[in-house]
């Protein structure tokens, strides 16, 4: 049987062929620029995300921090007003918050206590001990004495000249010093009949508002109260009450703050009005703050500068 023979091959033409390698080269060459122009803008865009982190990290932009405000009758400054409410549900809310005297760890307490039970605020009672240990560096050998602090409503307001006790932020107090090895503890007021008495109470008087404290009875220098040192600085720089100091804090909103100075430190302070005791202000997220009650309808904010 005779087997057939194989067809012959088909071969491409030499045009055919040199167009199919032209087009395959072609697409390869697409391909090859689509994937460069993918990477150069991978790149750019890896470049302007870095750019900009370090724009952000160089310069960066303060959004601030929005703050909601409650209760005007809370606060230091809240006692100044003549307005504030004396209700005992108000006032005596404040107690959670307050801390022993003898508090500290330590228990170097650089005053004395009448009473192992009086309690304060706690702003109050750190700046209570920074002021009596500056007094102690002075060398002057006279050592406070509290005499009163905290009380409850009720029982603050049984007692002459001292109805600002329930708020915690007021304390009265006595100068002790030692003569022959017989302690005598001396009033503010008579200090004048000891030198060494005289010469503490005089320290006081003149540094008590660097430290945050007032005289609000002038009548009476052996009862303070703490309002903080930016308010305290202001009150003394005016030379006005603590009554008409708040009336004036009333006429600085928060885009025409009032601005206060005492040696090295700067503070901004504006009043915020609330409605139906609360409100609302945003403030720059990268300087100390507090807040206070007026005592009545708003609110004053201080910001520490420097």
């Amino acid at each position: 049987m005779k087997q057939s023979s194989p067809a012959p091959k088909k071969r491409l033409a030499p045009e055919t062929f040199n167009m199919l390698c032209a087009v395959a080269f072609l697409v390869a060459a697409v391909m090859l620029a689509t994937g460069v122009h993918a990477l150069l803008k991978y790149k750019r865009e890896r470049t302007a995300e870095a750019d900009r982190l370090k724009i952000t990290a160089e310069t960066p932009v303060d959004r601030g921090i929005a703050c909601w405000l409650e209760n005007p009758v809370r606060g230091p400054l809240a006692l100044c007003s003549p307005n504030c409410p004396r209700s005992e549900a108000q006032v005596d809310a404040t107690a959670g918050a307050l801390i022993s005297l003898c508090s500290f760890s330590d228990g170097a307490e650089p005053y004395l206590t009448a009473s192992p039970t009086l309690q304060a605020q706690p702003e109050a009672v750190m700046a209570l001990r920074d002021m009596c240990s500056a007094l102690a560096l002075t060398g002057v050998a006279a050592t406070p004495v509290i005499t009163e602090a905290y009380r409850t409503y009720d029982a603050a307001g049984t007692m002459a000249g001292k109805t600002d006790l329930h708020t915690g932020y007021a304390l009265t107090y006595t100068l002790r010093v030692t003569n022959g090895g017989t302690a005598q503890d001396i009033s503010p007021a008579n200090a004048d009949t000891n030198p060494v008495s005289a010469s503490a109470a005089r320290w006081i008087l003149s540094n008590r508002a660097r430290f945050g404290f007032i005289a609000p009875q002038s009548e009476n220098p052996a009862h303070l109260l703490y309002v903080g040192a930016a308010h305290a600085a202001a009150i003394e720089q005016n030379a006005c009450t603590p009554e008409a100091y708040l009336a004036m804090l009333r006429t600085h909103p928060q885009s025409s703050p009032l601005q206060v100075t005492n040696g090295t430190r700067t503070w901004r302070i504006f009043y915020v009005p609330a409605d139906h005791g609360v409100a609302s202000v945003t403030l720059p997220s990268t300087l100390p703050y507090t807040v206070s009650g007026d005592g009545s309808s708003g609110f004053v904010v201080t910001l520490l500068d420097a």
